[in-house]
């Protein structure tokens, strides 16, 4: 259940959105989760003071695909400035794989000290934590940590679109693309399986090496006609 509050900021609205816990299972898109609660998180510093004053929480559950522990949309056409670039934040994500021996090793210090942004623990049951942010007036940038998942703990980490079912151009998440990040992996010694679905259908590729399995998901760039350019991002990284 999703309960909005309203609440008046010098001479604008900003509107919160407090989230009961909800039973735990399985959702179809990277964003379902968040659709379903019917929930937007500003990147408003009053909101987000609004809500440690108040108590009140804006957490999105991640289950087999992404959605952050905290969502930012942006309030206008102009999204605030981002902590991190899409490739600042794909770096630190590389650095965290490489300095990490297991998940466990994914601690709300360590995520917060290598990936350099604020990480928030929900305010539910869950026990998640993570981060989230508007990397610009299209895109949303969302890692997520949940322990207690029943089927294993996981780490989820997406680029998602702000406005749902959008196809916005990939020009900011390539910037350090698919060949690149992947090549980074296989150097730190994980080891490539490319995982196909019914009729052959590429999936995503697992890097594997003891103690860890890193799922990279892509997306491809195509031109403004609808035509493919070649060039492959980096769309989704989960890690067990």
């Amino acid at each position: 259940m999703a309960i909005a509050t309203r609440l008046r900021a010098g001479h604008r609205n900003i509107r919160c959105t407090h989230l009961t816990a909800p039973p735990r299972r399985a959702y179809s898109s990277p964003s379902a989760f968040a659709r379903e609660a019917g929930m937007s998180v500003r990147p408003a510093v009053p909101c987000l003071a609004a809500i440690a004053a108040l108590g009140l929480s804006a957490c999105a559950h991640t289950s087999a695909d992404t959605s952050p522990a905290v969502r930012h949309a942006p309030t206008s056409s102009a999204a605030a400035a981002p902590r991190l670039s899409a490739e600042q934040m794909l770096t630190h994500l590389l650095e965290l794989i490489r300095t990490s021996a297991r998940l466990e090793d994914f601690t709300v210090e360590r995520l917060s000290r290598t990936m350099g942004v604020p990480v928030q623990r929900a305010r539910d049951e869950s026990q998640r934590y993570g981060y989230g942010e508007a990397l610009d007036a299209q895109w949303n940038q969302n890692f997520e940590v949940d322990p207690q998942r029943t089927v294993g703990a996981r780490f989820n980490f997406s680029f998602d679109p702000i406005a749902p079912e959008a196809n916005p151009p990939l020009a900011e998440l390539c910037r350090l693309d698919y060949p690149r990040f992947t090549a980074a992996l296989e150097e730190m010694g994980f080891k490539r399986t490319p995982y196909r679905g019914e009729h052959g259908r590429f999936i995503n590729d697992n890097f594997d090496r003891p103690g860890m399995r890193v799922a990279v998901y892509s997306q491809g760039e195509v031109s403004a006609s609808g035509q493919s350019t070649g060039r492959v991002c980096v769309k989704r990284v989960q890690v067990f």
